[in-house]
């Protein structure tokens, strides 16, 4: 089929793109109140940022440490950003009530002297229900500018930072997520032409409805008096169906959209959990108390960074260690027998006690007896006067979990000071010049 223009052909411009500014006319205080309404909009994002951790202080540490105090802390807490939260909110609510009033006043004024100022032919060749639709169109304008844009402004604020953050601790994560927003934008817009078109084509055929149904009543008088009732009735009829037809094809690709939209999100989660899981999978269940890694600087290894001893003094004789005691220390590795022992200097006691279950694995049971498995313990920090020790002529450097057994320098006495000392407890003669006192602990 071969198609030609005839001698009335006249090429058709393009439709004039509009900008809002002409659209609306002259807002007073537009800026100023969308500028108030992000604010508080972004005050309310943060609320909702900082109310998990909540959940997450209780579960990490007021479950796990049985403090009731921080319990009762957190919920002040939390209930007072609770209160700010509802009254922000509120506030929230109130500007975008004033604001949708104001502006649709305004605005709707506006198009309305607009309207009024429009020629005659304009309106001629028009019928009502077109005009009627397009005037309402305003309200759907004006939801969108004072609420739909500000919270899809805030919502992609708020995804850039989640996914600048997933780039930075889970790179692969990231790049599924990037590959599922990249999958939904695609089919987001490979959609937008055909629901714009619909969009379009369904106010036409509503705005055809409505006319019909305006001059109906308009004209209902005559209608009656030359018995036209049924005629107009089958008329409307087939225009409602129209309306119908066009918003089952577009409620078919709607579910078609919203179909391909949960797959591709769904497969996203999926593939998320899915290698997360194996990011963090060791294969085996992780037991309380358990040792999950341990961190030695890169140094160590090259004698450049300085290691220090941890002692474990039970209680019963924890209290006698003090800082600057001379320790003599006696390395599981190297036998003190043949290459002697190794001084260090007391730097710290720690100042709460230590149980022996919560040591690693294998520890809190070779420091403590049956008897004895109760019994506090408490961390002593001992520096290390060498970072190395000699043996057979070499220099061995010292390495991080070497284990290790220690004499703690204390009070020297004579004998008979003490075989006498239940006698003499409070007597001011003994001389102060060192004791020893043994501690079984490791590194």
């Amino acid at each position: 089929m071969e198609l030609s223009p005839n001698a009335e052909f006249k090429s058709q411009a393009p439709a004039p793109k509009v900008s809002l500014r002409a659209l609306t006319g002259k807002v007073m205080g537009l800026k100023r109140s969308l500028l108030q309404i992000f604010a508080v909009a972004v005050v309310l994002e943060l609320f909702a940022v900082l109310a998990p951790l909540f959940n997450q202080m209780v579960v990490d540490d007021v479950l796990t440490s049985g403090d009731r105090d921080l319990l009762s802390v957190l919920v002040i807490g939390f209930g007072l950003l609770l209160v700010v939260q509802t009254a922000v909110g509120l506030a929230r609510s109130w500007m975008v009530m004033v604001l949708g009033q104001t502006l649709s006043l305004q605005w709707m004024g506006n198009v309305f002297a607009h309207l009024v100022r429009l020629p005659v032919d304009f309106l001629e060749k028009r019928h009502l229900g077109d005009i009627t639709s397009r005037f309402g169109a305003v309200s759907a304008i004006q939801k969108t500018l004072t609420t739909a844009a500000i919270e899809a402004v805030l919502d992609g604020l708020m995804a850039v930072a989640a996914l600048v953050m997933m780039l930075i601790y889970a790179p692969t994560l990231c790049a599924v997520t990037v590959t599922a927003v990249a999958a939904y934008g695609l089919l987001r817009w490979v959609a937008y032409r055909p629901f714009r078109d619909a969009a379009a084509e369904r106010l036409v055929v509503a705005a055809k409805e409505n006319t019909h149904f305006l001059e109906t009543l308009r004209a209902i008088t005559p209608l009656k008096l030359f018995g036209r009732e049924e005629e107009r009735r089958a008329r409307w009829q087939n225009l409602i169906v129209d309306v119908q037809n066009r918003d089952v094809r577009t409620a078919k690709m709607s579910i078609g959209f919203t179909t391909a939209n949960t797959f591709i999100f769904g497969l996203e989660n999926l593939l998320v959990l899915w290698l997360g899981a194996k990011l963090i999978m060791t294969g085996q269940p992780v037991q309380a108390g358990q040792t999950l890694v341990n961190l030695i600087p890169e140094t160590a290894q090259q004698g450049a960074s300085t290691l220090e001893a941890q002692l474990y003094a039970p209680s019963r004789t924890a209290g006698f260690v003090k800082p600057g005691q001379v320790v003599w220390l006696r390395y599981a590795a190297y036998p003190y027998q043949k290459f002697g022992m190794a001084e260090g200097e007391v730097q710290t006691i720690s100042q709460t006690p230590i149980a022996a279950q919560d040591l690693p694995v294998g520890q809190g049971q070779a420091l403590l007896t049956a008897a004895q498995a109760n019994e506090p313990l408490y961390r002593v920090s001992v520096k290390l006067k060498k970072q190395a020790i000699t043996t057979y002529g070499n220099t061995q450097l010292l390495k991080a979990g070497m284990a290790l057994d220690a004499d703690v320098m204390q009070y020297r006495r004579t004998v008979w000071e003490w075989v006498f000392e239940p006698i003499f407890a409070t007597s001011s003669f003994f001389k102060e010049l060192g004791g020893r006192r043994s501690f079984a602990h490791s590194e």
